[in-house]
């Protein structure tokens, strides 16, 4: 396989995945984006919340674009939604952010995969994301877990499982 079908192949993987947790959660109402299987675990809004902050590092880490800062609102309940608005500007913040990687990569060459990443790469990590194709395949994983999880958390208030 070619660094230019790898790279093609990264970029369709996630687009699709991306996608498939927008169409999760798109239809959901608040009541739906914030609910919890036990008080104090992750909803909807806060697996949302928490992979929209991690896809706008996406650009800074693999494209040479701006560093994304640390955010508090991991720790807050749904990732601070807290009324429709909230939820509906997390939906719009989820579709920019991944707009914007996704078109980030679109300019990334074959030879950039092997490339080191454009960011400091937290100590626990160091050892695993060693170029920036190994970034964009942990990344990807990450994406999938979270969309797992939205999807159980759906079960749980017997939704059904969209098709993208």
């Amino acid at each position: 396989m070619t660094a230019a079908t790898r790279l093609a192949t990264l970029h369709r993987q996630l687009e699709h995945h991306y996608r498939v947790v927008l169409v999760l959660t798109e239809p959901l109402d608040l009541a739906a984006a914030t609910f919890e299987i036990a008080a104090g675990r992750p909803s909807i809004a806060w697996c949302l919340g928490h992979l929209a902050h991690n896809v706008r590092t996406v650009p800074a880490s693999v494209c040479d674009g701006n560093p994304v800062g640390e955010t508090t609102k991991h720790e807050l309940p749904h990732f601070g939604v807290a009324s429709a608005a909230d939820w509906t500007s997390l939906l719009g913040e989820w579709r920019q952010a991944t707009a914007d990687a996704l078109e980030g990569l679109a300019v990334l060459r074959d030879e950039d995969l092997s490339k080191p990443l454009t960011v400091e790469v937290h100590p626990a990590f160091r050892g695993q994301l060693t170029s920036r194709e190994r970034f964009l395949h942990g990344h990807l994983f990450h994406v999938a877990w979270h969309a797992g999880q939205i999807g159980t958390l759906r079960a749980a208030q017997g939704l059904d499982w969209p098709t993208p």
